[in-house]
């Protein structure tokens, strides 16, 4: 079985740049690459294959509850409670789509975090709107 070549800082660099603008197979065509093997690229570095913002807020709670987002694993109960479907949520959580503030509202609520903890959190992040 022949081994895979390791991947240039080159090539790196043009998959960053181009993630989200360009198809796997066109990105994989200019590096010589397969299309399946950008895709697994991006998974393992932890490219995103579209625009994300720049703070998600959902994450964002996610980590200060938790500390460390891995640690959260919704279950159908918590999807329940806050009325928001898994892939709705998971959009939100990886940071695709802005919540609503009703989404905020109940998913604050289900984490149990109390008021102050969300006033540091949004004084932060509006700190940051000027970064």
């Amino acid at each position: 079985m022949a081994r895979e070549r390791s991947w240039t800082e080159e090539e790196d660099r043009f998959v960053r740049e181009n993630a989200g603008m360009m198809s796997f197979e066109d990105i994989g065509l200019l590096i010589g690459r397969s299309a399946l093997a950008v895709q697994l690229y991006m998974h393992r570095k932890g490219i995103a294959t579209r625009p994300v913002l720049k703070r998600p807020i959902v994450r964002l709670m996610i980590q200060a509850k938790f500390g460390d987002e891995s640690l959260f694993t919704p279950n159908r109960a918590f999807y329940q409670r806050v009325g928001i479907g898994m892939k709705r949520f998971q959009k939100l959580s990886k940071g695709y789509c802005q919540p609503t503030q009703e989404e905020i509202i109940k998913i604050s609520r289900a984490l149990n975090m109390q008021p102050d903890e969300m006033l540091k959190l949004q004084d932060a992040t509006q700190l940051n709107l000027f970064d």
